[in-house]
């Protein structure tokens, strides 16, 4: 089932557009200009120098063309939350301009009851339990995607921590 990527986007989950909308801006941007998101990751040298909000792009792009349009709206909640968790760890951690923010994210979600991605997910099931439902109740939605993303990133070379795919 074919659905546009923008449209399906969940903006009316977030309390401020600060949550969501550098990505949603770079998605609007990547389909405005009809870029080719599997050229950039079929080329080292397109994928240089991407912004997180590009990566964060391209990935919720690829995903679109396979999932079905509730599972891409879940995925897209949790990619605004991984991206506000990687802005939070640069900003604690002094946001240093030579370190590669993925590699921040990486490092910082090694640990499987990740307590930042626990409140936050809490917090939202509380307002919108419509959308995250019961199957969100160990958490076990929310971690499987978070390996399944450092996963991507990895396999994509956008970060040098490489990660363990079968883990």
């Amino acid at each position: 089932m074919k659905y546009d990527f923008l449209d399906s986007f969940p903006t009316e989950l977030f309390e401020s557009k600060e949550d969501y909308l550098s990505i949603y801006q770079s998605l609007e941007k990547l389909k405005k200009n009809k870029v080719d998101v599997q050229e950039i990751l079929d080329d080292k040298k397109l994928r240089k120098d991407k912004t997180l909000e590009e990566i964060f792009s391209i990935f919720l792009i690829k995903i679109s063309e396979i999932l079905h349009v509730h599972y891409f709206r879940e995925i897209a909640f949790f990619v605004c939350l991984y991206w506000k968790f990687i802005l939070k760890k640069l900003d604690e951690e002094g946001a240093n301009k030579e370190k590669n923010p993925l590699d921040v994210f990486m490092k910082n979600s090694e640990d499987p009851s990740d307590s930042s991605l626990i409140t936050a997910i809490e917090e939202y099931k509380k307002k919108e339990k419509s959308f995250l439902g019961d199957h969100l109740n160990d958490m076990t939605q929310a971690l499987n995607f978070k390996q399944h993303f450092r996963n991507w990133l990895s396999l994509c070379n956008f970060t040098e921590i490489k990660t363990n795919i079968f883990d």
